[in-house]
């Protein structure tokens, strides 16, 4: 996928201001509520016309001040909004079909786990399944990039974990591109490969998600009460211990992970979880000690955020002033890292 999105838009008094380049196969549009995050997926969908500025996907222009407004109709790009919006008087196979009586739903209805769900009524469903067959009802009309608006704002935490494994097969099993609009730490950095971030109507970077929580505005928006890392990791076994991971050049171990040696995964390191040390200690419980570099130091309200390094990897710990001084802490330094186990999401 490209896209190349470069806007003026307004709704009320709300004013976004947006400029972004990506290739990824799957973008999130992360921020806070109210940052605009909505009005960009609709601006991309052709449901909202900028003032200015232009929309460009795959080489087609969509958008361009003056020249081309192409109807959101002829984009071929679907959209799943946080509300299912099904027929209640249709089945859930009389939905899917809905606009494309010819479509081929036996695909969708596997993919999606709904197979077994098509002679049922909107009315009957849980919230996980509504959303799954409304994100089903969008893939039948076979669109170029499918865009996905909150689809989980509103369900508890297991209709969430029951449809967070059918997004990521979306996009691991041939789906087409996402545009992905939330502010959930743990949806984005699941689902997308990068993270467009927005705060009160402007673009503030398009990065790889293992980056895009360097920023303070990506910490607020997500509403963490410590830094985080996210780090991109390699399956290499399992055994009785759990799930072994190459970070980099060096092993990690988490709790067991329905993945495939090989596969890729990625952690989301809370910075509270690493513990420095000056060599490696022993008699210590902690399984993951991985040694790394001293990159900087950056003091806040809440302690010191130390950045190490190591060859291809990046982690950030939150310890005390009294311990960077107790230590001798300084850019340059080689120490442990003592990292607790974490769980990890699929990465693809």
């Amino acid at each position: 996928m490209s896209l190349d999105v470069d806007i003026e838009a307004r709704r009320g008094k709300f004013t976004l201001d947006a400029a972004f380049q990506s290739e990824a196969r799957a973008l999130a549009l992360f921020g806070r509520s109210g940052a605009g995050k909505s009005t960009l997926a609709d601006v991309i969908a052709g449901l909202t016309k900028p003032r200015r500025g232009r929309v460009v996907f795959d080489g087609e222009t969509l958008y361009e001040q003056r020249r081309t407004n192409l109807p959101a109709w002829k984009r071929r790009i679907g959209v799943v909004f946080q509300d299912p919006r099904l027929f209640p008087h249709l089945s859930v196979r009389q939905n899917l079909l809905f606009g494309n009586e010819a479509a081929d739903i036996g695909e969708i209805a596997n993919l999606l786990g709904i197979d077994t769900l098509l002679e049922r009524r909107p009315r009957s469903l849980s919230g996980g399944e509504a959303r799954r067959v409304a994100i089903g009802r969008a893939l039948a009309a076979k669109p170029r990039l499918l865009i996905l608006d909150e689809p989980l704002a509103g369900l508890d935490g297991a209709r969430r974990a029951e449809l967070l494994p059918y997004l990521e097969r979306l996009k691991r099993e041939g789906g087409p591109p996402l545009v992905y609009v939330s502010h959930s730490v743990d949806e984005v950095t699941r689902l997308a490969d990068e993270i467009v971030l927005l705060a009160h109507g402007m673009t503030l970077a398009c990065a790889p998600v293992s980056e895009i929580f360097d920023h303070p505005e990506a910490e607020a928006a997500a509403a963490l009460d410590a830094p985080i890392s996210v780090v991109e990791a390699k399956v290499s076994g399992h055994d009785a211990d759990g799930t072994h991971l190459t970070l980099g050049d060096q092993g990690f171990v988490v709790p067991r992970v329905d993945a495939q040696p090989g596969d890729r995964a990625r952690l989301v390191v809370d910075a509270r979880d690493v513990a420095i040390a000056l060599s490696n200690p022993r008699d210590l419980s902690v399984q993951n000690r991985l040694v790394m570099r001293v990159a900087a130091l950056k003091p806040r309200a809440e302690g010191v955020v130390v950045r190490l390094e190591a060859p291809d990897l990046v982690l950030k710990s939150l310890v005390t002033p009294a311990a960077v001084a107790q230590l001798g802490l300084e850019p340059g330094r080689t120490v442990v890292a003592l990292v607790k186990a974490t769980a990890a999401g699929r990465s693809h």
